[in-house]
């Protein structure tokens, strides 16, 4: 059996997150697919001395909406001010979970069409179409494949000192 999108997103990290809120806002039939139980499951365990180098702007100097998110680097882009990381975390080097709360918070918020524990056996294209074949046997059909996988835990050293 396939189903058929206009876009099919695979994985379901921030980049994966970003595009579906806005294929969603644009009325695009789309599917994110997600290996883990989650979303932004990198942040579970990454990064490993659970501070982020992505400064959290809270107090900004200007009150200007625009330019405080132009300078937010954990924020996703949404209409909805109530959903700006600024809210999850006072730290000014926020704990990657908090971060990956506030990814999921986002996901749910918005109701993305997110398909989890579902890995992603192989892509191929042909004719100008993709058919992306997942662990449980279906296919998913689109003429659009965004990769949003992110860094994979299989490239990641595993000897880091101070693990």
């Amino acid at each position: 059996m396939a189903d058929h999108y206009d876009y099919i997103i695979i994985g379901a990290g921030p980049a994966g997150l970003q595009m579906a809120y806005f294929l969603q806002q644009a009325g695009r039939r789309y599917i994110v697919i997600e290996t883990q139980a989650k979303a932004a499951s990198f942040f579970s365990q990454y990064p490993r001395h659970d501070k982020m180098i992505s400064i959290n702007k809270r107090f900004n100097k200007f009150d200007e909406d625009t330019w405080n998110l132009r300078h937010d680097w954990n924020s996703l882009l949404s209409e909805d001010r109530e959903m700006r990381f600024t809210n999850y975390s006072r730290d000014l080097y926020p704990n990657p979970k908090d971060v990956s709360k506030y990814l999921n918070d986002y996901a749910q918020r918005f109701a993305l069409n997110i398909r989890y524990n579902t890995r992603v056996t192989k892509v191929s294209k042909e004719g100008g179409i993709f058919t992306v074949s997942v662990q449980e046997g279906r296919q998913l059909i689109s003429r659009c494949v965004l990769m949003a996988t992110g860094a994979m835990e299989e490239n990641l050293p595993q000897n880091i000192e101070g693990t």
